[in-house]
Order: structure tokens, then C-alpha cells, then sequence
């Protein structure tokens, strides 16, 4: 007579099997996700050591172009052309062929205008020179600027202030980033309580990274309150901020204004005065570059006033 399997037995095999494969899932995501945060620690490192390795040459962070004009007494808007403190650093982070790239596309001649960079006008100028190697250029990808954690922000996006529409619904395709420069605790207008006495839109302000921090430049001797205790670089998620085209002055800083990991449901990313505050896919907080090089998790649930005050050079206050 043949032997085999009841139905009762093989029903237990299958629950065992489910029983273990979800016991097994959650160990597996995990692991995913701790090895994601290691990649997301490695992105972080290499752009705070490209900074500093452009303070080390130049004496100063890498600086951001602006793209408004006025942003301060000293601004020189014909300067202005729009360029981020991440293309300031392609030199000091293996990219000088693509630095070279956005030179040979004159990226860095003329000035930006923001109102129709999302039109693409013939006369625009800047980074957001009409011609196709430039548009290209735009969209280039570079893992080093997204967290791994986050699915979404390495696809170019049409729907970033100043390069789309009034309702972000049609505009020329840039690269996101998920890594802002830390650009102080200044107020950014909405429902949070930044420091008032300081306007993000001029210079210069508490951080380090800001829009328009080529009028100021920012140097190691500049933070006082210690290059261990100064944020440089925090992680920020497109989906919740419009704000966020990689190579654009007005898309790659971050103010610790909102408070940290705030994430409106159903995600309001162009309601940009509720939302200038740092926040990553990682549970539980966010990681941070600090000015001296190193690489720390933060809780999101960490008292605000110390939140903020990690994120200005010289502040006097005390960050423990």
C-alpha cells in the first residue's frame, strides 16, 4: 500500500511554513533597512567630507548661487545663476567631469530667473539655460545624493518650485536629492516658531548651507559652537517638499524650522512655509552630517529648542 501525506499532515506543514516565513519577513525587512541606513551614513560622510575638503582648498563651505536677486545688501545678482552647493562640490566628491559638464553648458553664466524657469524661455540663463545639454545636465543621477531608504526621489520630478507651473502640474524634469544643507533656525513664514529675527531668504543667516550663502561664505573658524554640535547636511524627503531639485540654490538647503520628521497626510509639499524641516524614511529620526565630518541618528522626537540650536554655528547656546 502507498504511503503519504494525509490532508490534516499537510495542512500542518503549510501552517508551519507560513509560520515561519513571517516570523522570517520582518527579520529580513529589517536587515534590508539597516543595511539602506549604512548606505544613507556612506552618502552623508562623502558629502561632508567634500565640504570639508572644499573648505581645506577654497577656505570657505561650497556655496550656493541664489537666484533671486537682493537677497541681501552684498548680493550681486549677476552672479546669480542658480547653482547649488551640491555642483559646488562635484570637484571634491570624484564628479569633476560632470563640474566640467555644467561649466561647458554655461551653467554658471548669467542669472537665474526664477519666474520662468519652469517655462523654459530661450533667453533664460544660469542653470537653467535653455539648451538641451544643459536640460540634460539637470536630470543627471547620482546615488551619492539619495538615501536608499527612499524609493521616490531618485526619478527626475517636473514639479519643483521655479522649474514647474503655479500648481507644480508641468515643468522641465530635475534630479531630487534627499540631503539638504543645514541652513540655521531661521522662520520660514508658516505655523512653526523659527527664530523671526532671521529671514531665510537673506543673507547671512545661522547655518552653514544656505541659498544665497556665496554673498557670505561660511568657514571652519566661523562656528563657535564647535563643529561636532553643528548640523552640515540633514535628510529631507521630496515627497513632502517641493523644495528639493538637487543642483538649485533654492532646492538643496533646510532650516530646522518645522519640527523634525513632520509628515502631513496626505503630504503637502508645496505648502513650503508648513513644511522647511527635516525628515527621512528612517525609523524613528533622521541622520545628519555634522561640520567636523562625523555621521549621527537623531531621534524626531528630541526637544525642539535643542533641534534648532544644533543647527546654528554660532549660537552660543549649549547642545548636549
Amino acid at each position: 500500500m502507498a504511503s503519504g501525506f494525509t490532508l490534516v499532515e499537510l495542512l500542518v506543514v503549510i501552517a508551519i511554513i507560513g509560520v515561519l516565513v513571517a516570523l522570517l519577513l520582518p527579520a529580513v525587512q529589517a536587515a534590508r533597512e539597516a543595511a539602506r541606513r549604512s548606505q544613507c551614513v556612506n552618502n552623508l560622510k562623502n558629502l561632508a567630507l567634500g565640504n570639508l575638503n572644499h573648505e581645506s582648498a577654497m577656505k570657505v563651505f561650497p556655496r550656493s548661487y541664489d537666484g533671486f536677486g537682493g537677497s541681501s545688501p552684498q548680493a550681486t545678482p549677476a552672479k546669480e545663476n542658480g547653482s547649488s552647493w551640491i555642483v559646488s562640490t562635484f570637484p571634491y566628491i570624484e564628479q569633476q567631469g560632470l563640474y566640467d559638464q555644467f561649466k561647458n553648458a554655461q551653467a554658471f553664466e548669467g542669472r537665474f530667473d526664477p519666474d520662468s524657469g519652469g517655462a523654459m524661455s530661450g533667453s533664460q540663463q544660469g542653470i537653467a539655460r535653455n539648451t538641451p545639454a544643459m536640460r540634460q545636465l539637470m536630470q543627471t543621477p547620482l546615488d551619492l545624493i539619495h538615501c536608499p531608504s527612499d524609493g521616490t526621489s531618485g526619478i527626475p520630478n517636473e514639479t519643483q518650485f521655479q522649474w514647474s507651473n503655479d500648481k507644480g502640474t508641468a515643468g522641465i524634469p530635475v534630479t531630487l536629492t534627499n540631503y539638504k544643507g543645514n541652513a540655521g533656525s531661521a522662520w520660514c513664514y508658516g505655523i512653526w516658531k523659527g527664530i523671526r529675527s532671521e529671514n531665510p531668504a537673506t543673507a547671512p543667516i545661522g547655518g552653514i548651507l544656505f541659498r544665497a550663502n556665496y554673498v557670505t561664505p561660511v568657514s571652519v573658524k566661523q562656528i563657535t559652537d564647535g563643529t561636532s554640535n553643528t548640523f552640515l547636511i540633514g535628510e529631507d524627503l521630496p515627497e513632502y517638499n517641493a523644495h528639493s531639485a538637487a543642483f538649485y540654490s533654492n532646492g538643496s538647503w533646510m532650516a530646522t524650522d518645522a519640527g523634525m520628521n513632520y509628515m502631513p497626510e496626505p503630504p503637502t509639499p508645496r505648502d513650503y512655509p508648513d513644511v522647511f524641516g527635516f525628515r527621512s524614511r528612517h525609523a524613528g529620526g533622521a541622520q545628519f552630517a555634522m561640520a567636523d565630518g562625523s555621521v549621527r541618528f537623531y531621534e524626531g522626537e528630541m526637544d525642539y529648542n535643542l533641534y534648532q540650536a544644533l543647527s546654528t554655528k554660532a549660537g552660543d547656546e549649549v547642545a548636549n
